[in-house]
């Protein structure tokens, strides 16, 4: 994987910031892109002993990553949940999947919108992240997962926006009954870490097991690897 060789090595320059750090952007027109997404469908690695699947949203796979700006922040810098290494840029959730799937094995799968997000992070993904919380509005999705019901273990991953999971994590919950799976959240954030999310999961799958949740903050994302072993050891994944 693309991240493996970046994760291991030494970082001397890391820049990170979080969509939750601040409440910039006032015109919410401007959080959608024009961009949308081709549906597919995902079967895994095809590996039937492995029970494991990381499930993840992450804003930088779903926007135009190339293209992400900000008046806020420096040249470098444009996005919530984005790492900034020697002037490349990584999504702050991807690199955590990576970190997960080589403690576990397991499957990772990308959450994608139908939609993609404005790569505008002033005036447009914060206010965008904001209004959708508040309306409740739930995006399209345009990755599927074909046959979860192989996988024991489901590991939610997301970053926390306006004190919440976004609202495309709903609409994943919407999508699957994951009744008498294992549910392990884990957060990504500025400073807000879990918040009530874990309760939220355990009221939107009411006959699954949730266990205790992992906050990772960002300034950790990178040097994460111990926290989530220790974490994966305590709820019982590995």
């Amino acid at each position: 994987m693309r991240l493996r060789r970046f994760i291991s090595c030494a970082l001397a320059t890391i820049t990170l910031f979080s969509l939750t750090a601040c409440a910039g952007g006032t015109n919410s027109s401007k959080g959608m892109s024009d961009v949308t997404v081709e549906q597919t469908e995902f079967t895994g690695s095809g590996n039937t002993d492995n029970k494991i699947l990381v499930a993840y949203f992450s804003y930088f796979d779903n926007t135009d990553s190339e293209k992400i700006n900000s008046k806020k922040y420096a040249d470098s810098m444009a996005s919530a949940s984005v790492t900034v290494v020697d002037g490349k840029r990584y999504g702050n959730n991807d690199i955590v999947a990576d970190i997960i799937k080589q403690q576990t094995g397991a499957d990772v799968f990308s959450i994608l919108t139908a939609q993609q997000y404005s790569p505008d992070y002033d005036d447009g993904i914060v206010e965008q992240a904001r209004t959708d919380g508040q309306n409740k509005d739930k995006p399209e999705l345009a990755s599927h997962i074909v046959n979860i019901e192989q996988y024991n273990t489901i590991i939610i991953l997301f970053p926390t926006w306006w004190y919440d999971m976004p609202m495309a994590m709903y609409t994943f919950f919407d999508e699957y009954d994951l009744s008498g799976k294992t549910i392990a959240p884990v957060a990504t954030s500025g400073g807000s870490g879990l918040v009530d999310t874990v309760d939220t999961i355990k009221k939107l799958e009411p006959n699954a097991t949730v266990t205790e949740g992992l906050a990772i903050y960002q300034t950790d994302v990178v040097n994460s690897g111990t926290a989530i072993a220790e974490w994966l050891g305590k709820v019982g994944i590995k």
